[in-house]
């Protein structure tokens, strides 16, 4: 299993893998010929032609097959360890990488790029730089004072708008598009050098990678114009920093992920909901260090904090505006209303590309505890 060669799985273990590509495989299967049906995440290809529906689904099905996998994941390995080589040149790799996304950002661009907030920051900023008054992007000064959701973001844009306005007069649209193409650029060049330059191995820096670039929300670079955007970014960074962090025990990583949360909840306000993620990155270490996980009395404690602040922060602050009712409201949406739990149910068929990995992960944590218990080295 990669890191642990000498400790293979289990006979269960294989099946469960085996059994969990082959279910994702035929979901994704059925899911492509059903367009109408909320199935976010894994119908994509139920929007495009037969022919090519066909081909792409034949691709997935050879390389949920092992043999062929391992055939390609082998050569992977091989590209990834000769970039690895070259430790003087990261940077000139790095570049290399940020650039080429940056231009498939721009050239792939969303056709769909003013969904949800979209048009509202556009239009906003498209009269404050008009010289507006009654809108808040009139002025930094006013963001500052008025913004109470996304003033990071509403900044950025408000100063890289009205650049490129008094440059090129390009409308607010299409700066916001220009500019979150080329943070996705910038965040594949940050994450492509910390990945060149870790100490971990090969296969962990791969499955990281993956797992980032591959994730639903780089669809936010591809020229979408959403609040969030620049907090993800940030967030990325938090998740980076926090890894290091768990890895080499040092402060100055703890001290970055702390940075990058205050970042990213200044870029949109929910940024908080991280903070509880922060508390126990920084008592892991003390845990760890006596052999224990983090208990999960402790997990549960921060977990009754958040909804107690959250709950507080509703009743008692202007930000309760910003939450759902729990019940439904004229508008016929609210916490507990069966349309929330639909789109819940959606963001998790978003993540269901990821399982398999998940699963394949669980396998070699065990076997790789029971190799280290075989050799009495106690839990890892």
């Amino acid at each position: 299993m990669g890191d642990f060669p000498e400790y293979a799985p289990t006979r269960t273990e294989r099946v469960s893998v085996y059994a969990t590509l082959a279910l994702l495989a035929a979901l994704i299967a059925a899911a492509s010929f059903l367009p109408g049906k909320r199935l976010w995440g894994i119908n994509h290809l139920a929007f495009y032609p037969l022919p090519f529906r066909i081909a792409a689904l034949s691709l997935i099905g050879v390389s949920f097959i092992p043999p062929v996998a391992r055939v390609f994941y082998g050569a992977l390995l091989r590209f990834a360890g000769l970039l690895s080589a070259g430790r003087r040149h990261f940077w000139i790799i790095a570049l290399v990488a940020a650039v080429i996304a940056a231009i498939i950002f721009i050239r792939f661009r969303s056709a769909t790029l003013l969904l949800g907030d979209g048009w509202l920051v556009a239009d906003n900023l498209e009269h404050g730089l008009s010289g507006d008054t009654a809108v808040i992007t009139s002025s930094m000064g006013r963001i500052l004072a008025e913004e109470p959701i996304a003033k990071g973001t509403a900044l950025l844009y408000y100063w890289f708008s009205m650049a490129l306005k008094d440059i090129l007069g390009m409308s607010p649209v299409s700066s916001i598009r220009i500019f979150n193409c080329l943070l996705g650029g910038l965040l594949v060049f940050v994450l492509t050098y910390a990945a060149l330059r870790s100490r971990e191995t090969l296969h962990y820096r791969i499955w990281l990678a993956f797992l980032v670039l591959c994730s639903g929300v780089m669809v936010l670079f591809f020229g979408y114009v959403e609040n969030y955007t620049p907090a993800v970014f940030f967030a990325f960074l938090y998740l980076a920093s926090g890894l290091k962090f768990i890895h080499e025990r040092r402060s100055i990583w703890l001290a970055a992920a702390l940075a990058c949360l205050a970042l990213t909840t200044f870029m949109h306000i929910q940024g908080v909901l991280l903070a509880p993620s922060f508390a126990l990155l920084a008592l892991f270490p003390a845990f760890t260090r006596r052999g224990n996980n983090v208990p999960l009395r402790l997990t549960a404690s921060i977990g009754v904090l958040v909804a107690v602040g959250t709950l507080l922060g509703w009743a008692f602050t202007t930000y309760g505006e910003h939450f759902l009712p729990l019940m439904a409201t004229d508008e016929a949406y609210g916490v507990l209303t069966p349309a929330h739990w639909a789109d819940l149910a959606n963001e998790v068929l978003i993540l269901l590309p990821t399982l398999p990995l998940f699963v394949v992960m669980g396998a070699a944590m065990r076997a790789a505890r029971r190799g280290a218990g075989a050799e009495g080295l106690g839990p890892t």
